[in-house]
């Protein structure tokens, strides 16, 4: 998606859009090799991300050749391990590259299809020696196993350009040094059944996509508390309800801490943005929430939160669709232009403004 529309979508200006990415390349929760805001989305940059299989839409036994991450304690300790092991068997450094890329190999796998990559995960082969897997420790031996990117949180083990040089042999087609969407080529296993997300439920919970609609109308410390709502009632992959409010309320008010350190100590708000938000509330009579029990009624004001009270006590159940936001809000005159022009040139003063009264 082009980083105008995803602006648009999220309702972010330029210089949001650019600390939003920053941030989350700093940790490690998305890699790509765009380094401006302008190349966010574009074809030739693919990204990945923490949690997302690149290869879900894909058949049960294809992969891409594309980078791949770790928990950064998870790849130290591992690392570690293989050297201390290497240095007892005085091994060549060879051998200990070759048996990292062998262990990695499995995670490469793991992530293409589940998005994650420290669990334990089945692979199961219908032959002895599996050309399949032989495939892919090949295809490690052309990733930087050694150097990855370090994020705060997360490592990302990727492929070198030595990798894009054979795709662009085996395949037929030159690749620029600029252009990276070779990672998204496609490699076959024929002899490999790789498990999915679906095979471990329990590791899982629900995230409806529908709420993307709603994150252009959301106030920007209101959006990460929906996913965590969602994520501690349907852990197992089936929604569960809260059994009390206090559990509701810890929950956002959980989430709602941990956003105002990340403020504290990275000192990043949008005013701008927020000023459309409080408009739209406005119009709508919508009480623009700051605390935790605020938080707790607008969600239960526009659906995402309901109540039932056939057990004898009130339980808080998450909806399982989300409600549609354009059934729900109404918009000023003028509202989305001036949406527009914020996600355009990261403002909103002169939409409210006068031209007469802009220079005085």
């Amino acid at each position: 998606m082009p980083r105008k529309k995803l602006g648009s979508e999220l309702l972010l200006g330029p210089g949001s859009l650019k600390e939003s990415f920053k941030e989350l390349s700093r940790v490690g929760l998305v890699y790509t090799r765009a380094q401006t805001p302008d190349e966010i989305g574009k074809k030739r940059y693919p990204i990945r991300a923490v949690g997302r299989a690149p290869a879900q839409d894909l058949a049960p036994n294809e992969i891409t050749v594309g980078p791949f991450p770790l928990e950064k304690e998870h790849y130290l300790t591992i690392r570690a391990d293989f050297e201390a092991m290497s240095e007892r068997q005085s091994q060549p450094d060879e051998e200990k590259v070759s048996m990292l890329c062998a262990y990695l190999a499995f995670r490469k796998l793991q992530y293409e299809k589940t998005g994650t990559s420290n669990e334990d995960y089945s692979i199961q082969t219908s032959v002895e020696s599996s050309r399949g897997l032989a495939t892919v420790f090949s295809l490690l031996s052309y990733f930087e196993v050694e150097n990855p990117f370090m994020g705060e949180a997360y490592v990302w083990i990727y492929p070198k350009d030595e990798c894009r040089l054979e795709i662009s042999k085996t395949r037929e087609r030159r690749f620029r040094k600029d252009d990276f969407s070779w990672w998204n080529t496609v490699i076959r296993l024929d002899d490999l059944k790789l498990e999915t997300c679906y095979d471990y439920p329990e590791r899982y919970c629900i995230f409806p996509m529908e709420l993307v609609k709603w994150y252009r109308y959301l106030p920007g410390y209101v959006a990460p508390v929906i996913p965590r709502l969602y994520a501690m009632a349907s852990v197992g992959g089936k929604l569960k309800a809260y059994e009390s409010l206090s559990e509701v309320l810890k929950e956002i008010n959980d989430e709602l801490e941990c956003l105002a350190e990340a403020e504290r100590k990275h000192g990043h708000s949008d005013p701008d943005r927020e000023v459309l938000i409080k408009e739209l509330y406005d119009f709508n009579r919508i009480n623009y929430p700051l605390h935790a029990e605020e938080v707790f009624d607008f969600l239960s004001h526009i659906g995402f939160i309901g109540v039932d009270s056939s057990q004898g006590k009130a339980r808080y159940l998450m909806a399982e669709q989300c409600p549609d936001p354009k059934e729900i809000l109404r918009f000023p005159s003028g509202w989305h232009e001036r949406a527009e022009t914020y996600v355009r040139t990261g403002s909103v003063l002169f939409s409210y403004l006068t031209v007469e009264e802009a220079v005085k």
